[in-house]
């Protein structure tokens, strides 16, 4: 049955805090849209007027909602509330997706062509083989079983047309979810149960066959080894939080996957314009702040040398973005330092003659922000750019 002929609804969901609709989206929905019959787009949050017409080129429907329960919640609005059952059931099969990855690399519709000749009953873009551990508030850590990763969903006429599928979103409550618990309790219970009650699930790539090739931790490949993906693997989607690194001991095998690399990599081997990429993470990381923040003292400073400062100084020098009055690197006193990082002086914080004229940029992991924040404010420092 060709793409045409099956009558397809998709669910498309976005969030982003400001409401700003970024390039890369469009795109995305651009070479989706020869897919799907009926495209509902969902805002958890706010949507700006640009971003509404940026949509509206693509989109037979969209919603704003209120940013709780994650995606889950949003798809429940869908079906329950903003479009309804009766709706739902008029088409052949359900697509969920979200805008958590850049692509497609290649032709959504070759993706489509093969997996609708599959004899599978829900099929996603990445399966994640059992063995990822998951840390749950007030939980042991918990191996997760194998299951189709959220950002892409297709379900087959078989499976959504069933009382069991109905009955998995009725019975679903994501309203105080928090992220965690939506992978446990959307993304992994959705297969889990649906396998268990004999349905057929598939994906475009299968985790099982990276890590025959892996030893030690099972961590997700589309996380911790895009460039190995899109290499080997040639998997036509990067998922936009590993640019977006605020904890990078969550993400990336080893700092040979920079910002630059990956980009080098897709800019060099596809047609997919990097440049909506360059946009998002730029506006990300608050260029234009950071810029007038730098521009308003004499003496700035980096404060962290580990991962997340590299890999925000990677993107900066990626982009050709130059920060004025950079002066060094700072880590805490007692911390082991190198003496020189991207040519730059790394000093302790008491090396450092106090001054008003001096500004902190806090490239930081979170869970070292506050402390680190808390102690320059006691050393009378306020001029801290926080990323």
């Amino acid at each position: 049955m060709s793409i045409q002929a099956i009558k397809r609804i998709a669910i498309y969901v976005v969030h982003d805090k400001d409401g700003i609709i970024d390039d890369y989206i469009p795109f995305y929905l651009s070479e989706l849209r020869p897919c799907v019959t009926h495209l509902v787009v969902v805002c958890n949050g706010l949507l700006t007027d640009e971003g509404r017409y940026k949509l509206s080129n693509y989109a037979d429907d969209i919603f704003v909602r209120p940013n709780i329960g994650f995606d889950c919640g949003a798809v429940k609005d869908v079906l329950f509330n903003f479009v309804g059952w009766d709706k739902i059931y008029e088409y052949d099969e359900l697509l969920i997706a979200n805008d958590t990855i850049y692509g497609p690399f290649c032709s959504f519709i070759s993706i489509f062509n093969e997996m609708d000749k599959r004899k599978c009953d829900v099929w996603g873009l990445s399966l994640q083989t059992e063995g990822i551990k998951m840390k749950r508030i007030n939980r042991e850590s918990e191996i997760m079983p194998s299951h189709i990763q959220a950002f892409f969903i297709n379900i087959k006429h078989n499976l959504l047309h069933s009382s069991s599928f109905y009955d998995f979103w009725h019975k679903i409550d994501p309203w105080d979810y928090n992220y965690n618990d939506v992978v446990v309790l959307y993304e992994v219970a959705f297969s889990v149960r649906f396998r268990s009650e004999g349905y057929v699930l598939d994906a475009y790539f299968d985790t099982a066959d990276y890590f025959s090739n892996v030893t030690g931790d099972f961590f997700p490949p589309v996380f911790y080894d895009p460039l190995e993906l899109l290499i080997t693997y040639n998997f036509p989607f990067l998922k936009t939080k590993v640019l977006k690194q605020k904890n990078t001991k969550m993400f990336l095998k080893d700092y040979s996957h920079t910002y630059s690399s990956i980009l080098k990599y897709i800019d060099d081997n596809t047609n997919y314009d990097v440049d909506l990429i360059r946009d998002n993470i730029i506006r990300y990381y608050r260029y234009n702040d950071l810029y007038s923040f730098c521009s308003n003292y004499q003496y700035i400073y980096v404060y962290g040398t580990g991962e997340m400062a590299q890999h925000w100084y990677d993107v900066m020098m990626s982009n050709n973005i130059s920060l004025p009055n950079i002066n060094g690197f700072v880590v805490s006193d007692g911390h082991r330092k190198v003496e020189e990082l991207f040519g730059y002086k790394v000093l302790h914080l008491s090396e450092i003659p106090y001054s008003r004229d001096i500004g902190f940029i806090l490239a930081l992991n979170p869970e070292n922000t506050s402390e680190v924040k808390n102690t320059l404010e006691e050393k009378g420092y306020h001029n801290i750019f926080q990323l």
